[in-house]
């Protein structure tokens, strides 16, 4: 996932390749808006009068280099543990 933009495959590739559980999904998912309610709030103490190209190349950069390894580990059958896929949900979110 990218801003709002999702892979078509996502949802596909949990259900059927890595056997995502809904229960699970759903607790990693209120864990990850957990976290982003934290960043905020340090963006807001910290990060209020920052340069706003910089911040959204850093936060788009660094979700694809935390995305990339997550899918291509499902993708290419190395890892397909629910729970390995969700972290990348949890870190991203």
């Amino acid at each position: 996932t990218l801003g709002s933009v999702a892979s078509p495959a996502g949802i596909g590739v949990m259900r059927h390749w890595c056997e995502v559980q809904n229960l699970p999904r759903q607790m990693f998912g209120l864990a990850g808006r957990g976290i982003f309610a934290v960043g905020l709030a340090l963006t807001r103490a910290y990060l209020i009068n920052a340069n706003w190209r910089t911040s959204i190349a850093a936060t788009t950069l660094a979700t694809i280099v935390i995305d990339v390894p997550f899918t291509a580990c499902a993708v290419f059958d190395i890892i397909r543990s629910q729970y390995f896929l969700l972290g990348e949900e949890f870190l991203v979110e």
